[in-house]
């Protein structure tokens, strides 16, 4: 990018500082973190994440959220999996089952998520 090159030279020409620690280039990508997330059914989820590069794949990385054990995020997320397996129904198709959800389980399932999801909150 142009203006960043220019912006980075126009910066080092002022500052001394600015220019030995642009020179280090010790900036490394930022892998791991927290983040809370909004989720519809459930409410504020505090998730851990890491973020793992795969190697021969131009740049891909793979992204693992998770919840600290025992925390409410953790509970959330437990039913939310266990409404999500209810919400599956196998369906066989030419001798293949298949999962596919079942539109009257899906809605039982998110009404109960959603009386479940009050009361943690409140815990």
């Amino acid at each position: 990018d142009p203006r960043l090159n220019d912006l980075v030279g126009e910066i080092s020409v002022r500052s001394d500082r600015f220019r030995q620690l642009w020179a280090r280039h010790d900036v490394r990508p930022k892998r791991s973190g927290t983040e809370r997330i909004h989720h519809p059914l459930v409410g504020p989820l505090d998730l851990s994440h890491e973020k793992l590069p795969i190697p021969d794949t131009d740049r891909q990385t793979l992204a693992v959220f998770h919840a600290a054990s025992g925390s409410v995020s953790a509970q959330a997320l437990t039913l939310l999996a266990a409404t999500a397996a209810e919400a599956r129904e196998p369906i066989r198709t030419f001798g293949v089952s298949e999962p596919r959800q079942h539109p009257q389980a899906v809605e039982r399932n998110l009404e109960e998520i959603g009386s479940d999801a009050r009361r943690l909150t409140r815990s």
